[in-house]
């Protein structure tokens, strides 16, 4: 029997959010202190989230009813966090940024999970063509077996290329130093939007980037750099790729 690897943490994931007069505000709070959202799974945009296919043996179990009682309410009892592992898809930048008025917000993704509760769920969503199966098995921790139906969506969504923070609804405060890397800005946000972007944003260790549209590409125009060492650079990028060999200290090279 082979063995099942664990996906691979990418060293960055990224939440595209659209941005409002009313909503900007929030956004840059948000940022400012590492905040997460975290909300109830029927708000999401996928009226088929949260569906599962109990097998015949469940089904016909005694406790059956019990079973499907207490896993919709583990299912109320979480929230959900959508991230993904891409900047650049033209989707998600229609979809979930306003039609390229919004932003588009680089977490480190080793810092993200290390500030994570210990109750929380960094996980890479899996897609496929029936909802995922509940078996008997699944009903002796039917908290891992809710965790398992928000873990997965219908194929034709898979171009979201999703990770998920699930943890308590509401909002999470990620504890861990600089876990935002930089704030990408479309190629349609509001000059006002920017403008304020950048002053609320000046004094923190967060890079902002303007997109440039280049034909079919998305090129990017950095508005405000932060300056590292060498030294700092091959740190942090040790960090970002732990599943990378050890690369050579540049102050030794």
């Amino acid at each position: 029997m082979g063995e099942l690897d664990l996906p691979i943490l990418p060293p960055y994931l990224y939440r595209y959010r659209g941005l409002t007069n009313d909503t900007i505000c929030r956004e840059i709070k948000m940022i400012r202190e590492q905040v997460l959202w975290c909300s109830f799974y029927r708000d999401l945009n996928d009226p088929m989230e949260g569906f599962y296919s109990p097998t015949l043996r469940v089904q016909h179990l005694d406790s059956y009813a019990r079973v499907a009682r207490e896993l919709f309410s583990h299912k109320q009892n979480f929230g959900i966090c959508c991230l993904t592992d891409t900047p650049d898809n033209e989707l998600m930048w229609t979809h979930y940024a306003k039609n390229y008025t919004g932003i588009c917000v680089s977490y480190r993704s080793a810092r993200l999970l290390n500030g994570l509760p210990n109750s929380a769920h960094l996980i890479r969503l899996g897609y496929g063509i029936a909802p995922p199966e509940i078996g008997v098995a699944d009903t002796r921790n039917l908290n891992g077996a809710a965790l398992k139906v928000l873990s997965h969506k219908k194929c034709s969504w898979a171009y979201e290329r999703e990770w998920r923070v699930i943890a308590d609804r509401g909002a999470l405060h990620v504890k861990a130093d600089k876990c935002i890397r930089e704030v990408l800005l479309g190629s349609r946000i509001e000059p006002s939007h920017k403008v304020r972007i950048e002053e609320e944003l000046s004094d923190l260790p967060i890079r902002i980037s303007t997109m440039k549209i280049d034909k079919y590409i998305h090129r990017w125009v950095a508005v405000k750099t932060i300056k590292k060492t060498r030294f700092k650079l091959a740190a942090e990028y040790r960090e970002e790729l732990p599943q990378a060999s050890p690369i050579p200290d540049p102050e030794n090279s």
